[in-house]
Parts: structure tokens; C-alpha cells; sequence
């Protein structure tokens, strides 16, 4: 899609405030900077393009599912002061979930592939389902902390480097998780 088809369905959401969606995915899109005016969207698709940014998202305060797995976006910085219900932000280069630490309506998360190490951003969120697999997680310590840990009905954390699932003791309601396989660190397979 090119820029210009872009800010045309830019404009388009313009004269229709009471469009909700918008479905851009895998049209090799580079940047979202034609939306940045849109103030109506709840829900956008910009997956499987070839976006290093969001920073175009950062006043869409009604956006509440953001689909934007399968970029180049290395921060979730310009998200920070949105409420999104769902984040499906998989397969991208971002090493942190820090700018997600206010978001307490989040449910559903999905940062698998990333370069994450820390899920305590997290603590005290609502999450239902978490997909952290394919990362450089060790611990799952901040899990315990979700609001309630019994909501925790999904958990995807293999491909880490996760030693103890006993944090996961008090999730009662967790019907489906997969845990292996894990990692094992770099230091673990020398020979020194």
C-alpha cells in the first residue's frame, strides 16, 4: 500500500468517525504517520509489514486492540498512555515491557519472539492470556503478581530460559500453557 493510498483511508476515517477498524497487514507498509490524526480507531491491523515504529499510534487513546506482530519495532514507548484490552506485538525486535506498566485493562498479550527479559512490568494486570515464548525470560516470578493470578487462563512461555514453574502454583484457572522447551543459557553449553 502505498503512502498516499495510506492518508487516503486516513482521510476517509476523517469524514467517518464512526469507523472503528481498520485492517492493513501485510501491504509492506514502513510507516503509520498518514493515521496519526485518527482519534476513533479501536482496533488496527498493521501486522507483517515492515514498521521500525508506532510513534504514530501515541494519541489514539480509543484504540483498545492493536495488532502490530511481525514488524521492526524495537519500543512500545509511544503505547504508554494508551488502554489496550489486547497487544499482539509478537515477533518484533522490542527488549522491554516497560511502557506497558499502566496499562491495567490489559488482557491479552502477546510478545513472543522479542527480545524480552523482564515480565514485571506486568505485575498487577488483568492478563488472561500471555504468550512471552521465544524470548530471553528466566523467570516467571512476576506472574504470580497478575490481578487476580487466578484469571490466568493462557500462558505460552517456552523458549526461555525459565528454570521453576512454581510460580504458577496459585493459577488455578490456567487450561492451556506450554513451557518446553526452554533454553538453555549460552554459559550452560560450553565446555569450560
Amino acid at each position: 500500500m502505498s503512502r498516499e493510498l495510506l492518508g487516503s483511508t486516513a482521510k476517509t476515517f476523517a469524514r467517518n468517525p464512526e469507523l472503528a477498524g481498520l485492517d492493513i497487514n501485510s501491504l509492506q507498509i514502513t510507516s503509520l504517520d498518514p493515521l496519526n490524526s485518527i482519534r476513533s480507531l479501536r482496533g488496527l491491523d498493521c501486522s507483517r509489514n515492515q514498521l521500525p515504529s508506532l510513534d504514530a499510534l501515541k494519541n489514539m487513546v480509543q484504540l483498545r486492540a492493536l495488532y502490530c506482530g511481525q514488524n521492526q519495532i524495537s519500543t512500545l514507548e509511544p503505547l504508554n498512555a494508551l488502554s489496550l484490552i489486547e497487544l499482539y506485538c509478537n515477533d518484533n525486535q522490542i527488549k522491554t515491557l516497560e511502557p506497558l506498566r499502566s496499562m491495567h485493562q490489559l488482557e491479552r498479550l502477546y510478545c513472543g519472539g522479542n527480545q524480552i527479559e523482564d515480565l514485571s512490568p506486568l505485575k498487577g494486570m488483568p492478563i488472561y492470556a500471555l504468550d512471552c515464548s521465544r524470548n530471553n525470560i528466566s523467570a516467571l516470578d512476576p506472574i504470580s503478581s497478575l490481578n487476580p493470578l487466578s484469571g490466568l487462563g493462557e500462558l505460552y512461555c517456552g523458549s526461555n530460559f525459565i528454570s521453576s514453574l512454581e510460580p504458577l502454583r496459585q493459577a488455578e484457572n490456567l487450561g492451556i500453557w506450554i513451557a518446553a522447551p526452554t533454553r538453555s543459557p549460552p554459559w550452560s553449553r560450553s565446555k569450560i
